[in-house]
Parts: structure tokens; C-alpha cells; sequence
């Protein structure tokens, strides 16, 4: 395998398959409900494990502990917000913005360094690109609003499937992360396979990196009641009618605990039409809401107000309506 140590600009100009809108419109539910409270990975019941038990099983225990106690409100659902900044990071950092301003918490998996998957995938090639995050931005998130920045591992395919090389760049990248951010969590990128199908999510941590931080998605996870990822979202083997957040979101119940794992780089706005998604009805009744152009994808939302002005008074959506079902049904 070749390696390229050369910085490129990221030609990914596509892949905004969904209204940014339509993320904003469901942090604003979830901010509005009262029954609902968003927790970061630092909320969560963590202690060193014991009498056997991994540390997944003693937070998982000791949350339960508080909820029998009262220490957390049974009667409560309890929403957890995960982004995986893969690409296009200013497309994260826009969401971000409308978190803040909605005043919902997330936890926001980065990289250290990004490299071209497509070149890795087809050449063999590792090429490190752009990855233009707003530092400021992340880390006024992280202290003034209660945000979680954690390290998101893509050392495995750096380190050409190497165990030894990967776990020294994982702990230099902690290293690098943590100049600027308090590094407690990570999770493992999906990225490319190498050889014998080992990817990220098969990384052995070294022993620094277990002391100091939590694996809490892909490979290792702490217990969830149920988890939504919109990974992997042109995977033709994936049925996209089982990608509808609103159809997650109705099977919520109190006293549970849920994950939402998205990939802001999927959302834009103008949103770009996707025909495999659109295979799925609820996809096409979220681009309802905008004028069809041409022979694809949709500019601008109909009517003379703008998208937010029509989720408040029309509330047409299909979001929207699964919501107003879930307020009369389940809460």
C-alpha cells in the first residue's frame, strides 16, 4: 500500500440527502417536550467496573439505580444525540449552530487527521485532506453549553491495518485532540476494510488510551433501549424505509434510554434528492415541502413562508405529524 503524507481539498460536493430543516424541526420537538431529556455520554452513570462486571454493566447498573431511587425521573425519556463528523465538517458545524440555538446537547465525534476513503478504497492509497473544523466553535460548545467532543478513530486505516502503529496513532491523536478538548469518549469509524476484513471497529486500545477514555460506539457500546444510525445510508443491502427518525422516535417509552447517531454531513439545505432513498414513501414526503426542479432535487420550499414558518403553522410534515400521533398515543 502507498502512501501519500499530501493535503488535498476535499472534492465531496454531494450527499446532502436531507433538509437541515428537517434535523432543526426535530430538535425543537425533542427541546419542546417536556417528557423528553437529552443526556450527553457525560450524563451517564460511569464508575470502574467491579465484582466482575465491564464498565458498560456498572453503568448500566447504576443507572438503574437511579431510576429506582428517583435520582433520575422514571417517567422520562431519555434522548442521547451522537454526530460522526466524516465529511464536509462545515455541514456539522451548521448543525451544531442550530443545536445551540435550540438549546439541545450533542456529543460530536471528530478526527484527528481525515483522509480520502475513496482513494483507500480504490488505490490503496492513504491521502490526508482538508478537515476544516471551527475550533471555536466546538469548544465555546463544549464549556458554555454542555456539549461532548470526543475522538472519533480512524487510526486502524492510518496506520495501514497495522495494531502497533494504529494504537500509537490513536494515543497521538488523543494527544493532538486534547490541546483542545477534553477527550473522554470515542468511537470507531467505519471506514475501509483492510486485509481479512479488519477495520477500525476491530482496534485493541492501548493501555493509556482504555485508562483515560470510554469506546462507547462501534465495537464497544454502553446499553441503549434502542439506537438509530443513519450509517452506511447508500448501502443498497440497508432497507432505507427503516431510516424515518419519526418512525424511531414512536417506539420511545419512559424510564428507557435511546441513541441517535447521525452524520451531518447528510444534511443541507437545499437538500439534494436521493432516488434509493426515495424508494421509501416517508422520504418522499419530507421533499413535498419544495418545489421540484428539473430532473431532480428540490431548491426552495413552496408557499410564500419559509421552512420554519410553515413547520409553525401548518405543520405538514411528515415529522411533524408522526409527533402529533406520538403526543396522543405513546406520551
Amino acid at each position: 500500500m502507498n502512501i501519500k503524507n499530501v493535503v488535498t481539498s476535499d472534492e465531496f460536493q454531494q450527499g446532502g440527502y436531507f433538509p437541515l430543516e428537517y434535523y432543526v424541526e426535530f430538535i425543537q420537538y425533542l427541546k419542546n417536550n417536556k417528557k423528553i431529556e437529552i443526556i450527553t455520554y457525560d450524563d451517564m452513570a460511569w464508575a470502574e467496573s467491579a465484582n466482575g462486571k465491564t464498565v458498560y454493566e456498572t453503568e448500566k447498573y447504576n443507572w438503574e439505580k437511579k431510576l429506582e431511587s428517583g435520582e433520575r425521573d422514571p417517567k422520562k425519556i431519555y434522548v442521547l444525540l451522537q454526530h460522526d463528523v466524516d465529511s464536509r465538517p462545515e455541514r456539522s458545524m451548521r448543525l451544531i449552530q442550530e443545536e445551540i440555538a435550540v438549546g439541545v446537547r450533542s456529543n460530536v465525534m471528530i478526527f484527528a487527521r481525515r483522509h480520502n476513503r475513496k482513494e483507500l478504497k480504490n488505490n490503496w492509497v492513504l491521502q490526508y485532506t482538508d478537515y476544516n473544523l471551527d475550533s471555536e466553535l466546538l469548544k465555546r460548545a463544549e464549556k458554555e453549553f454542555g456539549f461532548v467532543i470526543g475522538y472519533h478513530c480512524n487510526a486502524y486505516e492510518q496506520a495501514l491495518y497495522n495494531l502497533n502503529n494504529a494504537q500509537q496513532r490513536m494515543i497521538d491523536d488523543v494527544k493532538v485532540l486534547r490541546k483542545e478538548y477534553d477527550i473522554k469518549f470515542w468511537s470507531a469509524h467505519g471506514g475501509v476494510a483492510g486485509p481479512e476484513n479488519i477495520n477500525n471497529n476491530k482496534m485493541i486500545p492501548p493501555d493509556v488510551i482504555n485508562a483515560s477514555t470510554i469506546w462507547v460506539h462501534n465495537g464497544s457500546s454502553p446499553f441503549f433501549d434502542g439506537n438509530y444510525s443513519d450509517g452506511g445510508l447508500n448501502n443498497k443491502k440497508r432497507d432505507p424505509r427503516n431510516r424515518n427518525i419519526s418512525d424511531f422516535v414512536t417506539t420511545w417509552k419512559p424510564g428507557k434510554r435511546y441513541r441517535i447517531l447521525t452524520h451531518p454531513q447528510y444534511f443541507s439545505s437545499p437538500p439534494q434528492y436521493n432516488e434509493w432513498l426515495a424508494t421509501a414513501d416517508w422520504y418522499k414526503e419530507i421533499f413535498s415541502i419544495y418545489d421540484k426542479t428539473g430532473s431532480g432535487g428540490w431548491k426552495t420550499p413552496k408557499g410564500k413562508h419559509d421552512f420554519y414558518e410553515k413547520i409553525k403553522f401548518s405543520q405538514t410534515s411528515i415529522f411533524y405529524r408522526c409527533l402529533n400521533y406520538i403526543r396522543k398515543k405513546i406520551l
